[in-house]
């Protein structure tokens, strides 16, 4: 459905199976979110996720600027999903 894709350390893929879901890969970590049922929902989960994750464990500038850069996708995804919806 979309994928925000970074470096092999960083990458987010959205999918629908049953609701939406998230697969968030963070360095070493991977992590699946969801069901949601809303685009908007999961977003903010996920969001978060990279929030709690990036105050919890400590990572370099380098890391740093990958998750901003991860977010930042996370965000135009979310654009670019409510601009598809609201032109219908």
């Amino acid at each position: 459905m979309a994928q925000i894709y970074i470096n092999n350390n960083a990458s987010i893929d959205i999918y629908e199976t049953d609701g939406l879901y998230a697969e968030v890969l963070l360095f070493d970590t991977c992590q699946t979110i969801g069901p949601a049922y809303d685009m908007a929902a999961l977003n903010r989960t996920v969001f978060d996720f990279i929030q709690d994750f990036i105050s919890s464990v400590n990572i370099n500038e380098s890391q740093k600027l990958q998750v901003s850069a991860l977010q930042d996708g996370l965000v135009n995804c979310q654009l670019e999903e409510s601009d598809y919806f609201e032109s219908f």
